[in-house]
């Protein structure tokens, strides 16, 4: 069986708008027939570049039965997408498989770099693997172009509740699974940045600023790493943070560090109120003065509404002062406060 090469180029104009070329060489098998005066030039594999300007996303997401969302104010703009591909022909069937790199997708509000392959397409068992980032985007951007069917629902819910926005960047998406129905992919897992992020957290609606983070999630996890953020005037990071449970009911374990006035932080602390002997104490403290530097220790469900419990508490105390009762008062303190999830103590004074 001999190899023939063969020059294709494709221009088209699409429905949508768009402007379609595909160019690249395609590598033809010659069989000979059995009696040697009968041959065919089978394609056995082709590779080159695709390119699509101008193209129009809302327009072939209606096509997949996806829409943008509601909550959109400005239309989906034109795009403009470039890859490498290649396909190659299965021997014996009608399948062929794709190899995608290089691709790189610029929709105006975000641009899309990514490979990926599809094996066994237009057989009845086509399966894919993607991965691909983005650059930041702001989380209003998202929310207003992606498909809701796009994001997951504990993420949409807990943005939500939380009235959270950050600029987020995609460094890394995994996906995989099969083509044969429109369906959510079988695998994924995320690596997302978080930058300049708020949000309000606990009973009294605390507000949370200059949030940031890198977020590392699964189907069922999401390990939070280089936390950051300021909290009723505390500068807060984070040692380790695990939110478990995503596919069920999202339970926390954070394990914080905190450094700032005593009457900050222990305004911080009363978030974290589930009706223990030491929240109750910390409530009724008066005329604080001084510095803390926290290590904090809190578990607890997420939802239906945070329902955290302060676990364990160590506080380093500069010139701490506060009014405990009526008549007792501590001035120009120095040592440790120890608290857990049943009492409140002073040690090391």
């Amino acid at each position: 069986q001999a190899q023939h090469q063969a020059q294709i180029t494709l221009a088209a104009k699409t429905e949508d708008g768009g402007d379609l070329q595909i160019h690249g060489s395609a590598a033809l098998g010659k069989k000979v027939g059995p009696d040697s005066s009968n041959t065919t030039l089978l394609p056995g594999q082709f590779e080159g570049t695709v390119g699509f300007q101008h193209f129009n996303l809302a327009y072939w997401l209606e096509r997949t039965g996806q829409s943008i969302p509601a909550r959109s104010k400005d239309p989906i703009g034109q795009g403009n997408l470039s890859a490498a591909i290649r396909l190659d022909l299965l021997p014996g069937t009608q399948g062929f498989n794709v190899t995608i790199s290089d691709m790189q997708t610029d929709l105006g509000w975000v641009v899309i770099r990514g490979d990926g392959n599809i094996e066994h397409a237009g057989t009845n068992h086509p399966v894919y693997a993607i991965r691909f980032s983005t650059s930041p985007i702001g989380s209003d951007s998202v929310f207003a172009h992606v498909p809701p069917s796009w994001i997951p629902k504990t993420v949409r819910d807990a943005v939500d509740a939380h009235d959270l926005e950050s600029t987020v960047e995609l460094v890394s998406v995994d996906l995989r699974g099969s083509i044969d129905v429109l369906r959510d992919p079988d695998e994924w897992n995320l690596v997302a940045r978080l930058s300049h992020g708020s949000g309000i957290w606990g009973d009294k609606r605390t507000r949370i600023h200059d949030l940031s983070a890198t977020v590392a999630m699964d189907p069922h996890n999401a390990d939070i790493t280089h936390l950051a953020g300021e909290v009723n005037g505390i500068r807060i990071t984070s040692t380790k943070l695990t939110v478990s449970d995503l596919d069920l009911g999202p339970a926390v374990d954070a394990h914080l560090v905190g450094v700032g006035q005593l009457e900050d932080m222990l305004g911080v602390l009363q978030q974290f109120d589930g009706g223990t002997v030491g929240s109750s104490v910390v409530r009724n403290v008066t005329d604080l003065t001084g510095t803390l530097h926290l290590t904090v220790h809190v578990a607890g469900p997420l939802l239906p509404r945070p329902s955290l419990r302060l676990m364990k508490a160590e506080v380093q105390g500069q010139e701490l002062g506060a009014r405990l009762t009526k008549n007792f008062a501590i001035t120009q303190l120095n040592g440790s406060i120890a608290a857990d999830s049943r009492i409140l103590g002073i040690k090391r004074i």
